[in-house]
């Protein structure tokens, strides 16, 4: 009988604020590698951290330059907008890195639960689905090892 439940907010078991920085840096510098650092971009990223998705995109597009790269990139996506290639060019870097044991692990919170640890994230939706596992639940036997893991797609903001 399960006697407890855990669930995982965005950012509760893994410092996911710092793997979206990096993604968001990772794509600035592949727009623009003769330039830019990754370091540049996750310091900005602190300004509009708490922004919507858009938001963020669009600041950080206008902010580093990018229109032009991510304009030439909207028909590979079926965008209309240079922030929504951004977004989508994004989305794979953070997929990437959500779909990595070792990223997560090296990105999970020191106050993590120890029947929590070493818990894998496998991704939502079909085969060139854009969903994002970032929150999970998790149910814990009364001895606290995980029973059950459960993952549903992120949601956009």
């Amino acid at each position: 009988m399960i006697r407890a439940m855990i669930f995982d907010l965005d950012g509760t078991l893994v410092q996911t604020e710092k793997l979206k920085a990096t993604s968001y840096a990772r794509v600035a510098v592949e727009l623009r590698p003769q330039d830019l650092r990754e370091e540049q971009v996750v310091e900005a990223f602190k300004a509009v951290v708490r922004l919507p998705r858009r938001d963020v995109a669009q600041r950080l597009v206008a902010m580093f330059n990018l229109e032009e790269a991510t304009w030439a990139r909207k028909d590979e996506f079926g965008v209309s907008a240079p922030w929504q290639a951004f977004v989508r060019i994004r989305l794979k870097h953070y997929e990437g890195m959500l779909a990595d044991p070792e990223v997560i692990r090296a990105n999970q919170w020191s106050h993590n639960l120890p029947g929590a640890r070493g818990f894998a994230f496998r991704r939502a939706g079909g085969p060139g689905s854009q969903d994002v596992v970032h929150r999970s639940h998790y149910a814990f036997h009364s001895r606290g090892r995980a029973c059950t893991q459960h993952a549903r797609p992120a949601m956009d903001r």
